[in-house]
């Protein structure tokens, strides 16, 4: 049986993106400084914390997901995340853009 994301779901998820775009500022310090990045092999700062903060999203919403329903999301279900995630992937861009200067 194919249940979807409920609108709570969804909502949770909405707020995990919210609150990990509010970590770009703390994170962009973390990884400002060129020796850390150097020793880390991070190129491209932008490209490297958007898949930070793509993951953190993720992986909180996994963490949510599978404690709610004690299991792991269906293939509908993970294109419904994905189109939530992706409607908000600008969103996150623009953030980093303004936060790092190249």
């Amino acid at each position: 049986m194919v249940m979807g994301l409920s609108k709570v779901d969804k909502a949770t998820l909405e707020d995990i993106i919210n609150d990990a775009i509010t970590h770009i500022p703390r994170e962009k310090v973390t990884f400002y400084n060129h020796r850390v990045r150097n020793f880390m092999g991070i190129y491209d700062l932008r490209e490297f914390l958007f898949g930070m903060v793509y993951g953190e999203i993720t992986t909180h919403f996994e963490d949510y997901y599978s404690s709610q329903y004690d299991r792991v999301p269906d293939k509908s279900e993970v294109n419904e995340i994905l189109e939530v995630l992706t409607s908000r992937l600008s969103d996150i861009r623009a953030i980093i853009k303004k936060e790092i200067e190249c």
